[in-house]
């Protein structure tokens, strides 16, 4: 069998007026299946990767770093589910208040969306 030779995470940024650039970082998420308040802190472990995106609307390709690569990997060995979170690095990751006047937000579609704007891993195989 191939074996995995990148692991790219595909958003698209939705058209709700966000604008600006953020630092965006993806981590193993530890959420259920169904998502609720508690899973505002449903992560654990290394960082994946940190990725200047632009708001804007647009699709967002993320290639993930060798500790996303592996966690990837390690899920599809097993046949389980992949669970990811993305949050903002410099306030939500690094856990620093954003202070007053800063009232930045990006939008991505989520899963439920139609197929078109959907989340997806591209898995390059050799």
């Amino acid at each position: 069998m191939a074996g995995i030779t990148a692991v790219e995470l595909h958003l698209k940024a939705s058209d709700d007026g966000s604008t600006g650039f953020y630092e965006v970082s993806v981590q193993e998420g530890t959420q259920g299946v169904a998502l609720s308040n508690d899973d505002y802190d449903a992560f654990t472990g290394d960082l994946f990767g940190t990725f200047d995106v632009d708001a804007s609307p647009k699709d967002i390709n993320l290639t993930l770093n060798v500790d996303g690569f592996n966690y990837i990997e390690s899920v599809r060995l097993v046949g389980g589910i992949a669970k990811l979170c993305l949050r903002e690095y410099d306030h939500d990751y690094l856990n620093v208040s954003a202070g007053l006047g800063w009232g930045g937000y990006f939008g991505v579609y989520f899963s439920e969306a139609i197929e078109a704007d959907s989340p997806f891993l591209r898995l390059r195989y050799d």
